[in-house]
């Protein structure tokens, strides 16, 4: 099996973001897993072409993407809304009620086995719950148009969105494992 795991690159003036330091750290194989990763840029419009290109190279059976939100464990989300109106990207661009995509739906649902996720994470004692929504900032956007090549047949049927507390890379170095061992 080959799992694409997408993460973002630092944003909000920090310096670093803990779902990048999650997925670089993956080795290139987990377990029977091939693995590969991709940082995306933390700014409207411009996550999606990266992702979109890594997944036409590598030609995945999975994708796990990855985003930092605060909060004590992992946020495994459940739906994609077709919403950008978050906070300001890193271009400095704040996004206000804007539709992702004219004509799509207004969600998707997650294809990952979110529940299976969540009780290996909580095995391995890493607080995870599944969560209804990404949010409407960059992490659902990427989430939104991630289901929606998914649907389209463009890319794996399982796709989804975790996001991972500021400090996973420090308390949780190895969560990303058992994420993967779960699919």
């Amino acid at each position: 099996m080959k799992v694409l795991v997408s993460a973002f690159e630092p944003f909000g003036g920090r310096r670093v973001n803990a779902s990048w330091e999650l997925a670089r750290r993956l080795p290139p194989c987990v377990g029977r897993r091939e693995v590969r990763t991709v940082r995306l840029p933390v700014v409207y419009g411009a996550s999606w072409p990266v992702l979109g290109r890594a997944l036409a190279e590598f030609k995945p059976d999975a994708v796990v993407a990855l985003g930092e939100a605060p909060g004590k464990g992992f946020r495994l989300e459940r739906v994609a809304v077709n919403l950008r109106d978050g906070g300001v990207d890193n271009s400095g661009r704040k996004a206000e009620g804007e539709a992702l995509a004219q004509g799509a739906l207004s969600a998707y649902l997650s294809t990952l086995p979110l529940s299976r996720i969540a009780a290996a994470l909580r095995r391995a004692h890493v607080p995870a719950e599944v969560s209804l929504s990404a949010g409407t900032y960059l992490c659902n956007e990427t989430f939104f148009f991630l289901m929606v090549s998914a649907a389209g047949g463009s890319c794996p049927r399982g796709a989804g969105f975790i996001h991972v507390p500021r400090d996973a890379h420090q308390r949780w170095p190895n969560a990303l494992r058992t994420v993967l061992s779960a699919l």
